[in-house]
């Protein structure tokens, strides 16, 4: 019986770990990024039980996670719960090495280089940071590595099957994010520079097919994004709103100021460790072997790799993550030049090995985090008490509440590496409350304590989470020492004099949160009783011996330090 290569059985062996820690994950955590959340609505947008489109998002990850929505549906979950979803994502996840393997092992072999290289760019902390997460830029780069493999086999031969398949690959990358348009832009590029090569005849009539074939895959996604944003910009015609997603995305965030100064512009360059120290070491050095390669399809994935890399650093929105979608690229570049150090210096395969193995430990250590109780409990138990639609009642909510994971190191200046932001919108969509149930102050200084009837729930946040300069490697954002968010239910409530001070009168130890009657004045956040002078400052004026006002219950709230249930909730 003939052994295995050994790069098979490297890749068995890390196969067979991640699938089990992917499987473990699913049990683990019950949370998701506003990015997830987001999917997860617009997938039951599709599924027919959610009225609004969130145009924010592509919408093929949405369709993929049907099945789970109607699963999430037919069982009832809590509407935050997440492992339906996550089941789906980390099945597609394993089916993303897999494929990645297949590639590295037809084209490079299956010996110790397609190995090392499948561990060193593959399972990276990016990886094994998002893998078990709802994401958009993990399985986007094996598409986009098949296009550049499918291209080099159409400049050779070329033939309507693979013309077809390209069309449907280029449009299908796109329907992730519209960012991913720039997979045909690298391949086109990486065609017509891995062509000019003296003496043979150029290949002009292959590449103006392959021209047309990005052509029509663009009019194909901008087709699926008019349909999909049905939901959305209905007072736009249909064949604009791909458009007017893509300048309302804009505006969307130039509302915190530019975009190259709320984002740090060198975020790639600084965190390039994040997806693989040895990856990164030697990429460079693969991409020179492989330029000076006779081998035309060496040389478009080299090219390939250049154009994604260069046009991600032009673009101005940047976290570190967006950079995973070059991890098979990475991995085929590096298995002959890994193959080639194994072989012939054996002192550059011992570092290799022990660059490795620091890699894989960083992997370990982000793949372990996952333990952490924040991971299961964080979001439902803050948003336990939220009533059920069918209630009637009032939701007021403000600026996006941001929850914090527990881990002590982010990404150096990655804006939203570790912050979990979900906004009131979103809630009313994944809970199925009507729109009419629904209002959102987003400047919380405009609240008053008028506009809200005893009933009605409270989502306060006063600060929204971010990184921006001066920036660390710890998990320290913009929050202040001031920062507060909570979820509370209006009640009336009669304050009573007491000793200089005013008492609820109630039993317990309930905390308390008391808007203001004027604009520029602060609200209060108190346990049973306040100061006459605060409460003075909240009524614009001397208080009686006896205030009968409107005040909330608090059920869960947050301050720097984390998160907190009430002994009262429910």
């Amino acid at each position: 019986m003939t052994a295995r290569p050994v790069g098979r059985r490297i890749y068995a062996f890390a196969l067979t770990f991640v699938v089990l820690w992917l499987a473990w994950s699913l049990t683990q955590v019950r949370i998701e990024f506003d990015d997830g959340y987001t999917v997860i609505a617009n997938a039951h947008y599709f599924l027919g039980d959610n009225p609004d489109y969130f145009w924010q998002r592509g919408p093929l990850l949405p369709l993929l996670l049907l099945p789970a929505a109607w699963v999430a549906q037919a069982l009832a979950l809590h509407p935050l719960d997440t492992w339906p979803y996550h089941t789906v994502v980390v099945a597609l996840h394993a089916m993303y090495l897999v494929g990645c393997w297949r590639l590295l092992e037809r084209y490079h072999g299956g010996g110790v280089g397609s190995g090392l290289a499948f561990l060193a760019a593959l399972l990276t902390p990016v990886f094994f940071g998002y893998a078990a997460f709802i994401s958009q830029d993990i399985l986007p780069g094996l598409i986009g590595l098949l296009m550049v493999l499918l291209t080099a086999v159409f400049l050779v031969r070329p033939g309507w099957r693979v013309w077809l398949t390209l069309v449907g690959l280029g449009a299908l990358v796109t329907l992730f994010k519209q960012t991913y348009a720039m997979f045909w832009a690298a391949t086109l590029v990486a065609a017509f520079g891995a062509s000019i090569r003296r003496g043979r005849r150029f290949p002009w009539t292959p590449l103006a097919l392959l021209f047309a074939a990005a052509a029509a895959s663009a009019v194909l996604a901008w087709l699926a994004y008019a349909l999909s944003l049905s939901g959305s910009f209905q007072n736009t015609p249909q064949l604009l709103r791909p458009l007017v997603q893509s300048r309302a995305f804009l505006a969307y965030f130039q509302q915190e100021g530019p975009i190259t100064e709320i984002i740090w512009q060198w975020v790639y360059l600084r965190n390039l460790h994040a997806h693989g120290i040895a990856a990164m070491v030697l990429v460079l050095p693969a991409l020179v072997l492989a330029l000076r390669h006779c081998d035309l399809l060496q040389r478009m994935v080299a090219i390939a790799w250049i154009a994604l890399f260069a046009g991600m650093q032009l673009l101005a929105f940047k976290e570190v993550r967006y950079l995973a979608m070059l991890a098979p690229l990475t991995a085929f570049l590096l298995a002959p030049l890994l193959q080639r150090m194994w072989q012939e210096r054996r002192a550059c395969a011992v570092a290799l090995c022990a660059l490795l193995a620091v890699d894989l430990a960083r992997g370990l250590a982000e793949a372990s985090r996952l333990a952490h109780p924040f991971y299961r409990e964080a979001l439902i138990g803050f948003f336990a008490d939220l009533p059920s639609p069918a209630q009637e009642f009032e939701l007021v909510g403000t600026r996006h509440l941001s929850f914090l994971t527990p881990e002590s190191y982010a990404f150096r200046g990655d804006r939203y590496h570790r912050i979990l932001n979900l906004n009131v919108e979103q809630i009313r969509a994944l809970y199925g409350y009507r729109s009419d149930q629904v209002r959102r102050f987003r400047d919380p200084s405009r609240l008053r304590m008028e506009m809200v009837a005893p009933g009605a729930w409270l989502l306060f946040a006063n600060e929204v989470a971010a990184r921006v300069p001066p920036l660390a490697a710890d998990n320290r954002t913009t929050l202040t020492a001031d920062f507060l968010q909570l979820l509370g239910v209006a009640e009336t409530v009669e304050l009573v004099r007491d000793a200089g001070s005013y008492r609820i009168q109630e039993a317990g130890a309930a905390r308390w949160f008391m808007l203001p009657t004027r604009a520029g004045d602060a609200p209060r956040f108190f346990v049973r009783s306040m100061s006459e002078a605060d409460l003075a400052g909240l009524l614009g004026r001397s208080p009686g011996d006896r205030e009968r006002l409107t005040a909330f219950r608090v059920k869960a709230y947050c301050r720097l330090a984390g998160c907190t249930r009430s002994a009262d909730a429910g």
